[in-house]
């Protein structure tokens, strides 16, 4: 089934039952710790000194994380309604993030205006994903640090992202046209897209769930209505793994 990109305009990106609450109580803990703990600690980058980018911000899940640890934001996403809620939120709660409507492969920055650029849960609903990656090489410093985070393209991936999640009845807790794993894209193709835009992949990391059991139970549980989506997440924690299988994340660096 084609991937229904148009959805994410009518998304509520802050409410913890909605389709993408996964992303903030399960997965958003563990990527912006390994992030934050490459750049700052392995690679020694001051936050307050360099601009970031989040590329397919939608309602600024990401993006927000990475403002509340003292990086200097700006978020783009070519959903008008997505931009439109992530200003709302982001002065609600006082943060300074700089959200522009923008599409990934059209960028609206001059060359070499970012000191880091990441793009997270985004490249797999982009058919032209080697365009979006070039243009991210384009807009970012050379040396600079390109960040991703996407779904590999495995049996695995068709089992529990597919079928689990959206397509089995008993288990679907997200709208069946949000994946297509057609579109999920193996490390190898990402770190050749990334090469032909002379970004230098430099480490590549699973992510897994941590108590897939617990997981379970918690799906089963949410979809009797003893819960929220959100606590899904809390009660099963993705974490860094050296399994590729389903998500992985990474950087690379701009050579030239």
């Amino acid at each position: 089934m084609p991937v229904n990109n148009g959805m994410y305009d009518e998304m509520n990106w802050w409410n913890d039952d909605s389709s993408v609450s996964l992303l903030s109580t399960s997965i958003n803990p563990c990527r912006i710790a390994y992030f934050h703990n490459l750049l700052t600690n392995r690679i020694g980058l001051d936050p307050t000194k360099v601009r970031v980018l989040d590329v397919g911000c939608g309602g600024g899940l990401l993006a927000e994380e990475f403002s509340k640890k003292g990086w200097k934001v700006t978020g783009v996403d070519q959903s008008a309604p997505s931009i439109e809620l992530a200003k709302a939120h982001s002065a609600k709660v006082g943060l300074n993030i700089d959200y522009h409507v923008s599409k990934a492969q059209k960028l609206p920055f001059e060359d070499e205006t970012f000191d880091i650029v990441y793009c997270c849960d985004v490249l797999e609903h982009i058919p032209t994903y080697p365009a979006a990656v070039a243009e991210s090489a384009r807009v970012l410093k050379k040396g600079g640090v390109y960040l991703y985070e996407t779904i590999n393209r495995t049996f695995m991936s068709k089992m529990i992202a597919i079928k689990m999640l959206q397509e089995w009845s008993w288990t679907r807790v997200i709208p069946d046209d949000v994946h297509d794993w057609k579109m999920f894209i193996r490390p190898e193709e990402l770190h050749n897209a990334m090469h032909a835009a002379k970004i230098q992949n430099v480490e590549t990391a699973g992510m897994t769930v941590d108590n897939p059991v617990g997981f379970i139970r918690a799906i089963l549980r949410h979809r009797r209505g003893h819960s929220s989506l959100g606590d899904v997440g809390r009660v099963a924690p993705a974490v860094v793994s050296k399994d590729l299988s389903m998500g992985y994340m990474g950087f690379g660096v701009k050579t030239a």
